[in-house]
């Protein structure tokens, strides 16, 4: 509950709603809570620790997942509206959660449509002896994100109320790099017609 505590205080010390900025979607990165690792915390207990860390934050709420067999918590936590969720590095998540149980919840998700694995993909390339690729070698192409985006579309149809790259782009190697894939997946999702 400590460390709800402190994500529930981050979490309401960044929204913003002045003049010009206005703070519409908090996310909560899965490891900041650390539910990977609590295989000796009963349910209950950390379902009640996602509902703390996010009491009082007024913006759409969203749980990005690195595994989505943790689904179920913050499927059952008060609020919690979108849990987010790698689709490109790991497809096999589709199986891991269905338009149905999101409807049960009235919960969304938002669906990773771009791999932000830059170490698989810097070993990928370096194996074919890329050692300095370019940001074109490391960003998916614009037809494999659309692809994936149409797929999750057809999957989760109206519960499916964002899409963008799987995780974060800090650790790219340019920012050059990292807006490629932000570029990329907006004119891919633009094209898909949604």
């Amino acid at each position: 509950m400590n460390l709800a505590e402190s994500v529930r205080a981050f979490l309401r010390n960044s929204v913003l709603n002045k003049q010009h900025i206005r703070t519409e979607v908090v996310s909560i990165d899965e490891p900041s809570l650390g539910l990977v690792d609590l295989l000796n915390i009963e349910a209950e207990g950390i379902i009640r620790a996602l509902e703390r860390s996010v009491s009082g934050v007024a913006p759409t709420v969203q749980v990005h997942l690195h595994a989505l067999k943790a689904a179920e918590y913050p499927l059952q936590a008060e609020g919690i509206d979108v849990i987010t969720a790698e689709f490109a590095s790991s497809p096999e998540n589709m199986e891991l959660i269905s338009k149905q149980e999101l409807e049960a919840h009235d919960r969304f998700i938002r669906g990773g449509v771009a791999s932000t694995s830059i170490d698989r993909k810097l070993g990928e390339l370096a194996q074919q002896g890329i050692k300095n690729p370019a940001p074109e070698q490391l960003a998916d192409s614009e037809q494999s994100i659309s692809k994936l985006y149409l797929k999750l579309r057809e999957r989760f149809g109206d519960r499916m109320s964002f899409a963008g790259p799987d995780c974060g782009l800090g650790s790219w190697p340019s920012q050059e790099a990292a807006k490629l894939v932000l570029s990329r997946c907006v004119r891919a999702i633009r094209s898909s017609g949604s």
